[in-house]
């Protein structure tokens, strides 16, 4: 039993990531039709045995159940038991957070947010947008940051050069006037 335990420890070591949802990213190399090689993720559970094949060509890790995953330029989202539950119809995604991801449809295109079903919560209209931290994200639109809620209203309008996630109920911006806290 010790030897396993060390064999599963140096494995996890090797190729794969921290466990988050019970389930931990891993790579390996596999061999294409032309024989060259390509990199797959997959997920492997808490004993070290694969729970999810390695057919993506990019993954995250777990975040609120659901990870976000490539098979060719696509992605989308499956649960911890491999399952696809958000189709593979985005050019670029974040990680759920709050129940909302950051999603972009066409590459150069717009982002908007879904929540955990793949429903379009607020319509893709941000250059850049980040998870959601305290019911709020900041957003990049025409060259400046500003913070929406959860319906896509404008907490703060985007006018500062640089922003960071609310916390504890404040927002730092920067503007050409200074910083701006706003209570949550």
């Amino acid at each position: 039993m010790k030897s396993l335990t060390s064999e599963l420890f140096e494995y996890k070591l090797r190729n794969a990531g921290i466990l988050y949802n019970d389930r931990a990213l891993y790579t390996t190399q596999v061999q294409n039709a032309d024989g060259t090689t390509a990199t797959r993720y997959g997920y492997i559970d808490s004993h070290g045995k694969v729970s999810i094949q390695p057919i993506y060509t990019q993954a995250s890790n777990f975040s609120e159940g659901l990870a976000r995953v490539n098979v060719g330029k696509t992605a989308g989202y499956i649960n911890t038991k491999g399952e696809l539950v958000i189709p593979y119809r985005y050019s670029s995604t974040s990680d759920f957070s709050e129940g909302m991801a950051a999603v972009m449809l066409a590459f150069g295109g717009k982002y908007g947010y879904i929540d955990t079903t793949g429903k379009l919560r607020i319509t893709p209209r941000y250059d850049h947008a980040d998870p959601f931290s305290n019911g709020a994200a900041v957003v990049y639109v025409n060259g400046k940051y500003g913070f929406i809620d959860k319906n896509g209203n404008y907490l703060l309008t985007p006018q500062f050069s640089m922003a960071q996630p609310f916390s504890e109920g404040l927002a730092f911006g920067h503007g050409s006037g200074g910083s701006t806290h706003s209570g949550g």
